[in-house]
């Protein structure tokens, strides 16, 4: 999902204009405009932007930003923007949490990928 969709996904989910999420986001002259620019991808937000714009939505930055790997909130949005793509299903087998990411064009559920998370062992 590119940065544009998910601030109209969640402008839309909040309910807010364009007009309305421009002002709160601190634009002042055509914040309509400059919000449609960013939903369309016909421009791209900065990082200071995309942090004025995140707040005003009341997100976390990190999901307008790419999906990295480097932090736990960052794998967590990655997870969310996975989600969004292809269908996730958390469950338990032996003690360790799996996720199963499925092929959402398939008639039966398969999953092609499963990641095992297992707590480490406090020394």
């Amino acid at each position: 999902m590119t940065v544009g969709k998910v601030i109209r996904k969640c402008r839309k989910i909040r309910k807010m204009s364009l007009t309305e999420l421009g002002k709160a986001a601190g634009f002042t002259k055509g914040a309509d405009v400059r919000i449609s620019q960013y939903q369309a991808d016909r421009a791209v937000p900065t990082t200071a932007i995309k942090k004025r714009l995140a707040s005003a939505l009341g997100i976390s930055k990190y999901a307008l930003s790419p999906p990295s790997l480097t932090s736990n909130i960052e794998i967590m949005h990655t997870l969310f923007k996975l989600d969004d793509k292809f269908p996730l299903y958390i469950g338990k087998h032996n003690n360790l949490s799996l996720i199963h990411i499925s092929e959402p064009t398939r008639r039966t559920p398969i999953s092609y990928a499963v990641f095992c998370l297992k707590k480490k062992k406090k020394n």
